[in-house]
């Protein structure tokens, strides 16, 4: 047998290196030899980090006689007179008699023996790649084709990567990793994301709203190709961002304290290493930011779900979900219930109202007024095309209405809750 042919045998003695570390077995893992898929009746699986495939049938389909002794728990694997001898739960093994160390014990689970693959096939010259995408081990050629995706098509295909996705659509950063590069990108999975959204006790959209956004996803790229096999313990990297990150070998492989769970994802302009943490920078500050608009504001309240009916039934929710800026005069529940009292006429009533309109628009001003630019006495334009007056003299009033709740502010405006409806003088109740 070949020197090469020998080195496939030792090919499941040895590590997959770097393929996540999961707490219980994983399945779906599939494999090639030669450009030829081999069927198996169970599943390979990853534990602590190295994928073990069943021993029987991947080195039969190589050609190797398997031989089991049960008393001394012990495998060989022969051809012609080379041969490898591993004990079961032991890291050491031979080689045509010659000591060697493998990094994963083999084992027995379910009656089967599995065995660790990967480094000394690579040793010996075969080519062992992964692809962490479809869960593949390929052993020598077939299979892969150069992939022609680029670091976001690969985000943007898997399901583990939208709130990422999201983050650099608004960061305006989709272009940047769409270019040449080549990037080496630490992706954070959704659930990372939702992690740091607990820690930091915000939503998603307050994280995408934060100004400090890019900062933080930039400190995630790294310039060039680096891939998981010339990382060194202890190195430390530039980041886009402009500060460094340090990687750690020591239990794993952590990227400051984050854990790279899958590697070496290839990219046509880079590569992606998934990780279980959002790296932050140091100099990242939380600040309070405004996350929902004029219409979400209202939807939310409890006390606005007349005001949000009446907008619906006149067609303006898509108006003040607009750019704006807008200002909005918002009565209660509480406040429409009283107009509909001294009206004398229903819900229904106000809301089948021809002029229902002309009431609402009464409610908005173009541009965004705080109750800091309001001056007593002052009037203001509303959309409408009446004129609403401003009072100080004993509180805030709008015409009569009194001002409840001042600067509630939104994407596209500001919202001042008011409790009594503003009637234009020119409504008609007939």
């Amino acid at each position: 047998m070949k020197r090469s042919t020998l080195a496939l045998m030792l090919a499941f003695v040895m590590v997959f290196g770097f393929i996540p570390t999961m707490a219980n077995a994983e399945t779906g893992i599939k494999i090639w030899v030669e450009g030829d898929y081999i069927s198996m009746d169970v599943e390979p699986f990853i534990e602590e980090g190295r994928t073990l495939v069943p021993v029987r049938f991947v080195t039969e389909a190589l050609g190797f006689e398997v031989t089991w002794h049960a008393n001394e728990k012990k495998v060989t694997f022969t051809n012609g007179t080379d041969e490898i001898m591993m004990m079961i739960g032991s890291l050491d093994a031979t080689l045509n008699g010659e000591a060697v160390k493998l990094y994963k014990e083999p084992q027995i689970k379910g009656e089967r023996t599995f065995v660790p693959v990967r480094d000394v096939a690579e040793k010996f010259g075969k080519v062992v790649d992964w692809d962490p995408m479809t869960k593949t081990v390929v052993i020598g050629e077939g299979y892969f084709e150069p992939k022609a995706d680029d670091i976001v098509d690969v985000a943007l295909g898997s399901e583990d990567f939208t709130v990422l996705v999201a983050a650099l659509q608004k960061a305006e950063l989709v272009d940047t990793l769409k270019g040449e590069g080549p990037f080496t990108v630490f992706a954070p999975t959704n659930a990372a994301f939702t992690q740091l959204l607990e820690d930091l006790d915000i939503t998603a959209k307050e994280l995408l709203a934060q100004p400090d956004l890019s900062k933080v996803l930039t400190y995630h790229v790294v310039a060039g190709k680096v891939m998981s096999t010339d990382l060194v313990d202890g190195m430390e990297a530039d980041t886009v961002n402009g500060q460094k990150v340090k990687v750690d070998l020591k239990d794993g492989v952590k990227i400051n304290t984050s854990s790279v769970i899958t590697p070496d994802i290839d990219a046509t302009n880079g590569v992606i290493h998934v990780i279980d943490k959002v790296l932050v920078p140091e100099d990242f500050k939380l600040q309070e930011v405004i996350v929902d608009d004029i219409v979400d504001i209202a939807l939310a309240s409890e006390d606005f779900t007349t005001l949000v009916a009446a907008l619906q039934k006149a067609e303006l929710v898509d108006t003040l979900k607009g750019e704006g800026p807008f200002t909005v005069f918002a009565p209660t529940n509480a406040a429409f219930a009283q107009l509909l009292a001294e009206l004398n006429i229903s819900a229904e009533d106000l809301l089948g109202h021809p002029d229902l309109s002309k009431v609402l628009t009464y409610h908005v001003v173009a541009g965004k007024v705080m109750s800091t630019d309001l001056v007593d006495g002052m009037e203001a334009d509303t959309v409408n095309g009446q004129k609403i007056k401003v009072d100080l003299k004993d509180g805030v009033k709008i015409n009569t209405s009194s001002v409840s709740t001042p600067d509630l502010e939104a994407t596209n405006g500001v919202i001042h809750v008011i409790d009594k409806v503003l009637v234009p003088d020119d409504l008609k109740l007939n």
